[in-house]
């Protein structure tokens, strides 16, 4: 929708993955959907965009002022707006970012819609972040029950051992017992 929006020829909405990459979540270019895709952001836009709290705005020669920057789409585009999407505590966990093939001044309703799509993709990328963190919690309850219902099920074997052992072991003293009483009640 931001590209339609601001029109575009390519937006990306990506993740931090690591502190040198980032992996797109969402991305558009040339008028469809195009598979999500894993970037360094070293010496890019994208980077600069992440020191930045209001965002960054680079028009002309991009190729140029940043050689480095080898995302496979966005090619031939003059003109970047970018934002960074931060967490609750100010940190970096993305980039929104739009290009466009030509020169394209900036607006105050090109950075307004930017700030908007910026807000609802951090809300999404926190959303992303906290069910990875239910699903991984999740998964190691899974775990502990599984070792827990293991360990209980040992230790259930080993009662049942034990009392067949002392079962066992009490039979002969109580048969003695019993004769005894036997006898002790016809004497």
């Amino acid at each position: 929708h931001l590209a339609r929006t601001l029109e575009a020829d390519v937006v990306v909405a990506g993740e931090l993955d690591t502190p040198e990459t980032v992996q797109s979540v969402a991305a558009w270019s040339a008028g469809e959907i195009v598979p999500n895709l894993r970037y360094p952001f070293a010496n890019t836009p994208s980077a600069r965009t992440m020191g930045v709290v209001a965002g960054c705005y680079f028009v002309n020669q991009l190729r140029r002022d940043f050689p480095d920057d080898h995302v496979p789409i966005g090619d031939g585009c003059d003109t970047y707006l970018g934002m960074a999407l931060r967490d609750e505590d100010g940190s970096p966990i993305g980039v929104l970012k739009a290009l466009w093939k030509d020169n394209r001044p900036l607006t105050p309703d090109m950075q307004a819609q930017m700030t908007i799509y910026a807000s609802r993709c951090t809300a999404e990328l926190l959303r992303l972040r906290r069910d990875r963190e239910i699903r991984k919690l999740q998964d190691t309850l899974e775990q502990r029950v599984q070792a827990r219902t293991a360990q209980l099920e040992y230790l259930n074997r080993e009662l049942d051992s034990f009392a067949y052992t002392v079962s066992h072991d009490l039979k002969s003293p109580l048969r003695s017992i019993d004769g005894f009483s036997h006898l002790l009640r016809e004497q």
